[in-house]
């Protein structure tokens, strides 16, 4: 009978991680929900580093390897830079 205990017990536990874990990632949705619907903002370094940025606008070969390359208005970030041209490829603006 000691072992069924030790089993209820151990899947107690394992629901309650799954429980905090859950009103976690709940906080923090309704915490962030409000930012869901805001956009770029050219006027800060959106504009330059996305908006205008032709290294994530020209995805290709030749561009993932300017990624890694070259530097964007003075910074290098190149895993940013290609997420950023990986999303627009498929999502677009």
């Amino acid at each position: 009978m000691s072992n069924t205990y030790k089993y209820i017990n151990i899947l107690n536990s394992r629901w309650k991680i799954f429980f905090y874990l859950f009103v976690i990632v709940l906080v923090n949705v309704v915490i962030y929900s409000g930012s869901f619907k805001n956009g770029f903002l050219p006027y800060l370094d959106d504009g330059k580093l996305i908006i205008n940025n032709l290294l994530v606008k020209g995805f290709s070969f030749e561009g993932i390897k300017k990624i890694f390359t070259e530097r964007v208005y003075g910074l290098y970030h190149p895993l940013t830079t290609l997420s950023w041209a990986i999303e627009y490829y498929f999502m677009g603006t």
